[in-house]
């Protein structure tokens, strides 16, 4: 009678007309997965691979990308009916960091800090460097920069980066504007010398 677990989903028409389950996040995320109540991860699972087989009359293939290592559905029992193919997809990275600044300085090699000491002296004595973080005025300025900056650097790479389609900015600036409502967003910009040079 309570909630124990979710998987968001979507299915969408591919370009050969095959319906395809896939994650919401698909192509733009890290890990995606399923979310259990702890203690019951692999009775959900099963329940939801059971689901999927008896919902199979509404897709033709379930396409389940960048699950992580160690995820239930990789162990849960696969229903009668079903055919499984596990492929290795891209790599999460972490990065553990120190509890000081001392011990953080000597994770990264002589030329990473040297060069991290040449960046900030550059922003000292530049004309100018301004960092700020998106308020209910900005906040349309701020976006416009994070889709300008990140389709400028696809752009170097002769391709379009997923920015560039109108859908997915308007997506993104109606999440950003009710995130902000909420006091939940954190976009910070950084301008030099009158352009934008970061949006984070």
């Amino acid at each position: 009678g309570r909630l124990a677990g979710l998987a968001p989903l979507y299915i969408n028409t591919d370009d050969n007309g095959e319906r395809v389950v896939r994650f919401m996040g698909t192509g733009v995320s890290d890990y995606l997965d399923a979310v259990f109540e702890p203690g019951i991860e692999i009775i959900g699972a099963d329940a939801f691979l059971r689901w999927i087989a008896e919902g199979n009359a509404s897709w033709d293939r379930c396409d389940l990308q960048e699950i992580r290592e160690g995820s239930p559905l990789l162990s849960a029992g696969l229903p009668g009916g079903l055919e499984v193919k596990i492929t290795e997809q891209g790599v999460c990275p972490v990065l553990s960091l120190p509890d000081t600044v001392g011990e953080l300085e000597r994770m990264f090699s002589h030329d990473g800090r040297t060069g991290a000491r040449r960046a900030m002296k550059r922003l000292e004595f530049g004309t100018s460097a301004e960092a700020g973080a998106a308020d209910k005025a900005t906040l349309s300025s701020f976006m416009d920069s994070l889709f300008a900056l990140h389709c400028a650097r696809w752009r170097n790479l002769s391709r379009q980066g997923v920015l560039a389609d109108g859908r997915v900015q308007a997506f993104h600036r109606e999440v950003a504007e009710g995130m902000l409502e909420e006091g939940m967003l954190r976009l910070y910009r950084l301008r030099y010398d009158g352009g934008d040079a970061a949006v984070l």
